[in-house]
């Protein structure tokens, strides 16, 4: 297996993944001339998956995952480059438990 296929096998398996924790469906991007479609299909989000062997900002979110345990909270970080745009950093069960939670005090109304 040369080694763009097996990427690309990689990057499909976590759009799947990622689509199935979303409770949606992975849309892929192989054979599309559009180019602004997104990589997992949802009424709310644009969601682009990148799966890499190393992330800087990981250093970052094991330092805070540790202290929020010990403090009980929802760990985020957020961050920015200089004069660049604000990012919040959290975990997908964490958010997709916010993003519940969200939906369900709206029906409730």
């Amino acid at each position: 297996m040369s080694s763009g296929s097996h990427k690309r096998r990689k990057g499909a398996n976590y759009e799947l993944e990622i689509a199935h924790k979303f409770g949606t469906e992975r849309v892929g991007s192989r054979g599309k001339e559009d180019h602004i479609h997104s990589d997992v299909e949802h009424e709310s989000f644009y969601i682009q998956c990148k799966r890499r062997a190393s992330i800087a900002a990981y250093k970052w979110w094991t330092k805070t995952s540790e202290f929020a345990k010990t403090a009980g909270k929802i760990p985020i970080v957020v961050m920015r480059e200089d004069r660049g745009e604000n990012f919040v950093m959290i975990s997908l069960d964490d958010f997709l438990e916010l993003v519940d939670g969200k939906e369900e005090e709206q029906e409730n109304r």
